[in-house]
């Protein structure tokens, strides 16, 4: 049965910007920290298995003059992918897709004007391209891609496997990859800001306008509980980068009323971040 709109795709608004969350899918997934599963069963709710719901969230930003795509999600639902996504994670939903979703908003792919990459992990960029007689192509044409340099040139193995790859190298031979390295407003009120940790050139993108605040932080945070717990990391992740990254993250956005969105929270995946340093942060969702 194909989702009601408002069960995939949820906007709202920031100043005179209106942000949109498409949720791709929904993958269910084993809890990767680095704390024995006795301390992280005390604040996440598991099953039996270990296993977390989880959702591949991408932003839509439209101001006036650009539509903004950041991350790109897994590729559109049928593809010969799902086989192998419900394979690795048994229990896997797909949604009718990211493109769909921006049918919804009355968004081509043709209209896309930038893409924001957070990183080169193969659910943030699967769907750059698409294959056409065997080939792949850009399926945003008119998009100039955004990509922290470090997770393109000279990335390791498992920051950008082989399939990710050929995904950013359609949008490269295009001529429309730029490389990024430090903070880069990419239109008025919208910047890229260096986050690493999750990968070399993971970044996070600041939307602000008229005095509100959203940030879009890819996978700083896998958890909720990852705010609480900064010490608290994916097996893959730098542990110092990525606590250095959240702090810096957690004292811009603590205190104000600035939206942060991960990738993998729940959808509608909209919240705030709540508490101080002294007292401690935590991820407080909000309707």
């Amino acid at each position: 049965m194909m989702k009601a709109m408002d069960e995939y795709v949820h906007s709202r608004s920031v100043g005179d910007v209106t942000a949109t969350a498409i949720n791709d899918a929904m993958m269910p997934g084993k809890v990767e920290l680095t704390v024995p599963e006795e301390v992280w069963r005390q604040v996440i709710d598991a099953d039996a298995e270990g296993s977390v719901p989880g959702d591949v969230n991408v932003l839509v930003v439209q101001t006036g003059d650009a539509t903004i795509l950041i991350d790109t999600g897994l590729g559109e639902p049928g593809s010969r992918r799902d086989e192998y996504w419900e394979e690795e994670w048994p229990g896997s939903v797909r949604t009718p897709g990211v493109v769909r979703g921006l049918a919804e908003l009355g968004i081509s792919p043709e209209d896309i004007t930038h893409i924001l990459i957070t990183h080169s992990h193969f659910d943030h960029v699967f769907g750059l391209a698409v294959e056409r007689d065997g080939t792949l192509v850009p399926r945003y044409p008119n998009a100039r891609v955004f990509l922290g340099r470090a997770d393109w040139e000279n990335a390791a193995p498992e920051h950008l496997e082989p399939e990710p790859e050929a995904r950013i190298r359609a949008v490269a031979d295009a001529g429309l990859l730029d490389l990024v390295e430090g903070e880069r407003e990419i239109v008025p009120g919208v910047a890229m800001i260096p986050a690493p940790g999750e990968s070399p050139g993971h970044s996070i993108i600041r939307v602000s306008s008229r005095g509100d605040s959203l940030y879009a932080v890819g996978d700083l945070f896998h958890y909720p509980a990852e705010v609480e717990h900064l010490d608290w990391n994916v097996p893959w992740a730098d542990p110092e980068q990525m606590r250095a990254s959240r702090r810096s993250l957690l004292d811009a956005a603590a205190g104000t009323d600035a939206l942060v969105v991960f990738t993998h929270e729940t959808f509608p995946p909209w919240g705030r971040i709540l508490g101080n340093q002294e007292s401690g942060y935590r991820w407080h969702r909000v309707p």
